[in-house]
């Protein structure tokens, strides 16, 4: 086993990756997104989860339609996961084929379906 001294690190030694190498872009685009919030946790303010939320329809039920930018497919996911039964994620399609996908496989980690 080896012991390292943090107070003994010099950082001169020690390089990180603090931004991309010369010539590559970062090339991560945000990706917008619709979904629909249960009227139970759509009274009141709702909590800004996802960048640029913003509510673009009030369902007479209570229910709103939320259109907001998600850093990834998979951060959208499993963000919208911890609502349960309260969000059903409605566009792009593409991204709600994920979501099934991921509903699908947590059924079958259960025994449903």
């Amino acid at each position: 086993m080896l012991d390292f001294r943090v107070d003994r690190i010099q950082t001169e030694t020690f390089t990180l990756l603090e931004r991309l190498p010369p010539g590559m872009e970062h090339a991560r685009r945000p990706i917008t997104f619709r979904y629909q919030l249960a009227a139970v946790l759509a009274r009141g303010e709702i909590s800004q989860r996802f960048e640029q939320q913003r509510i673009v329809e009030r369902l007479p039920n209570g229910d709103v339609i939320i259109e907001a930018e998600g850093r990834s497919d998979f951060f959208i996911v499993q963000t919208l996961l911890r609502y349960r039964a309260n969000a059903e994620l409605l566009h792009p399609a593409w991204l709600r084929e994920k979501m099934i996908e991921e509903v699908r496989r947590l059924a079958g980690v259960y025994g449903v379906g």
